[in-house]
């Protein structure tokens, strides 16, 4: 539904309505919920900048739209009632608050996941002649658990750097390569540089974010997209995490030798077992 708006007004969208367009993708189960007030409060954008987008998007206003949510939901009550019993459920510890929102991104996380795209992100992955990966800041974790795993499968990563060392990597990158980039809240100029680059040189782009809509992430190739909350709550990186070991598993089933490569690793860690313990 939102996917459908979006296509079809994109490119009249102003910054703006990119940050409107993109909370209300992440947040459809919420749609019923929506005010002026909580859009500008989350986004930081003014009432008169809101109004001006459902405009855009081909509705008198909000009330409009939201009833038009209203219609095009009718078929799937489950879902409205399971998100209403969710929203006043009473929470009986901050513990168990903590869990539900960690599956809630999970959820939100798969509902847009497709598995063809993690097929054609596998076949990306083992098709590649050389492999690079761009990660700042928290996903540099998720970057080092990738390239950790997928040393063991044989696939070995090389790192971009930050900042004008970007270039000096760039000049090595060809038409057989793939660049896999992290990028979380907005897009770094790294990764706008990086996606711009690709369709001169030719490289393949595989994208780790958490933004549906943005001019720039249709540049990519493959996005891998994962739902961490509402602009001002604490951004978890679980459902990141969820999509990250996804695509291990996959590689690993998909990798021809990755049986003989870890019987090989435990045969490695026998023979030297005397140098260092494990």
């Amino acid at each position: 539904m939102l996917e459908k708006l979006y296509e079809e007004h994109k490119d009249s969208f102003s910054k703006s309505d990119y940050k409107i367009m993109d909370h209300l993708m992440k947040n459809q189960r919420n749609l019923p919920y929506l005010t002026t007030e909580s859009l500008v409060d989350s986004l930081g954008l003014s009432s008169s900048t809101v109004s001006r987008f459902w405009e855009k998007i081909g509705f008198q206003n909000m009330k409009d739209f939201k009833d038009f949510v209203r219609l095009a939901e009718q078929s799937s009550p489950s879902a409205r009632t399971s998100f209403a019993l969710k929203r006043w459920q009473a929470e009986e510890s901050h513990l168990k608050n903590i869990k539900s929102q960690y599956e809630d991104h999970i959820m939100h996380t798969l509902d847009k996941l497709e598995p063809e795209v993690l097929h054609q992100a596998v076949h990306t992955i083992l098709t590649a002649k050389h492999l690079y990966f761009f990660a700042t800041d928290a996903a540099i974790g998720l970057a080092d658990i990738l390239t950790y795993r997928c040393r063991r499968l044989g696939l070995t990563f090389t790192p971009i750097a930050t900042g004008s060392g970007i270039y000096e990597t760039m000049t090595n990158l060809g038409s057989r390569d793939l660049v896999i980039m992290f990028s979380y809240s907005r897009l770094l100029s790294e990764v706008q540089i990086l996606l711009r680059h690709a369709k001169k040189v030719h490289y393949k782009t595989i994208l780790f974010t958490d933004l549906l809509a943005s001019p720039e992430i249709t540049r990519a190739d493959i996005l891998l997209y994962s739902y961490r909350g509402e602009p001002n709550e604490y951004h978890s990186m679980v459902a990141p995490m969820t999509v990250v070991d996804l695509l291990i598993m996959k590689l690993t089933e998909e990798c021809p030798d990755a049986v003989k490569r870890a019987e090989y690793l435990e045969q490695l860690r026998e023979n030297y077992s005397n140098f260092i313990k494990r």
